[in-house]
């Protein structure tokens, strides 16, 4: 186990705890890869009610005061399948892959960035803010990359960093629907919210969307982006933790809490609110992005003290 402590812009620390295993996506503590998502269907993709998308959509949650239809506990989000041509996903070109399936021969065949690396740079330092349009800033080397992402020169991408589209609808690359999750309270552990859908692997949309199209791992659909927010009133105390891979990024108050960048196997990320600086019974944004981008696990587990009756639902 490796801890790294950051310092915050505004000069309060949080506690990064990393906890690496072997292996490209893969989890080096035995589990095995799950069969599927472990729910069921409903309307075609989420279990929770999913339904496709043109556009992006209300970001919703459950709980808290005002009033709100979801069920308690429940989170809506915005869930994108990338296509097995999308340059971040496997990021490589080989005789295979390509846009929609079509080969790109534009840069070659060999592997160019690195695929069981934690990445840092891709969306900047702890503290740095979300961009005015409420996603991350590409921090990275916007020609080149980092070393597992693609910068403009990557001609699919049309000139701008790939990270760009990640969560961002655009059809050529992604399609879009709203998909819930359903966080529950943990009974060993009064007070601490946990989702980690029932211990298996997380594959929520397999068969759908795009489908399993990675024509090497057609047992999963790989390679999509998860986005989330709610608003919450801060209660000393609070504690925000993510596990699992691939990247994950979590915005609190508007500045990145927790920096799980790159192509890794399970990693642990935890923030400690009381280390932001914020002011107990004000309201605050929490804003939740994650990608899978290569096979052949999907570790997602969040846990939370920021109980849903704290929840802010309009």
């Amino acid at each position: 186990m490796v801890t790294t402590k950051a310092t915050w812009l505004a000069g309060a620390t949080a506690v990064l705890t990393l906890v690496s295993s072997l292996g490209c996506s893969a989890s080096s503590d035995g589990e095995a890869i799950g069969p599927s998502n472990g729910s069921t269907s409903s309307g075609g993709y989420s279990s929770l009610g999913g339904q496709l998308l043109n556009t992006g959509g209300t970001i919703l949650a459950s709980g808290g005061t005002g009033s709100g239809a979801l069920p308690e506990g429940v989170v809506r989000g915005h869930l994108r399948d990338f296509n097995a041509g999308f340059p971040d996903y496997r990021p490589r070109l080989d005789g295979v892959m390509g846009v929609n399936g079509l080969v790109d021969q534009s840069v070659g065949a060999a592997y160019t960035k690195d695929q069981n690396t934690h990445d840092l740079d891709i969306v900047g330092p702890l503290g740095t803010p979300l961009g005015a349009d409420g996603k991350p800033v590409y921090f990275g080397n916007p020609v080149d990359g980092t070393i597992t992402t693609w910068g403009s020169a990557h001609p699919m991408c049309e000139g701008q960093p790939c990270f760009n589209y990640w969560f961002n609808d655009d059809p050529r690359f992604n399609q879009t629907i709203e998909f819930d999750i359903q966080l529950a309270e943990d009974p060993t552990r009064p007070g601490t919210w946990t989702f980690d859908n029932g211990g298996q692997m997380w594959f929520p949309i397999d068969g759908q969307m795009w489908g399993n199209d990675d024509p090497d791992y057609p047992e999963h659909n790989y390679g999509f982006t998860y986005e989330l927010a709610l608003e919450f009133r801060y209660v000393p105390g609070q504690v925000f933790t993510f596990i699992g891979d691939d990247d994950v990024f979590v915005y609190i108050n508007g500045r990145l809490a927790v920096n799980l960048g790159g192509i890794h196997g399970k990693l642990e990320g935890s923030v400690e609110l009381d280390t932001l600086g914020l002011t107990p019974d004000n309201n605050y944004t929490l804003q939740f992005f994650f990608a899978e981008r290569n096979p052949t696990f999907s570790n997602f587990r969040i846990e939370t003290t920021i109980a849903p009756e704290d929840w802010v639902i309009y």
